[in-house]
């Protein structure tokens, strides 16, 4: 990737890629089509599940955390919370993936 001084103009190219990743129709674009992917896990009852235990893993994780920085002990916060939301999505993923990784192979064990 090139960089730009401040001497040198950007060129017409650098101004067309510009265009081209600001501009409104590429942002309409590009929410319809977040929009398509997204639809089936909005409306999907194990995503909100997924959803609301990665959130309270999060809160929970967080809650100790503050309770350990308002005691000044190491390991605070940001810490616990991201702690409890890796191993909770880590439980998480091994208890979903049957629904996410099918095995190409069944004659090995």
């Amino acid at each position: 990737m090139r960089r730009l001084s401040a001497s040198v103009g950007a060129t017409a190219f650098d101004k067309q890629i510009k265009i081209l990743t600001t501009g409104p129709p590429l942002r309409r674009l590009r929410w319809t089509v977040i929009q398509h992917l997204f639809q089936k896990l909005l409306n999907d009852a194990i995503y909100h599940e997924i959803s609301q235990r990665l959130l309270l893993a999060l809160l929970f994780g967080g809650l100790i955390g503050l309770e350990r920085s308002y005691h000044g002990r190491p390991a605070g916060f940001r810490t616990h919370a991201l702690v409890c939301l890796s191993t909770s999505l880590l439980m998480l993923v091994s208890v979903y993936e049957s629904l996410w990784f099918t095995p190409t192979n069944t004659n090995f064990v």
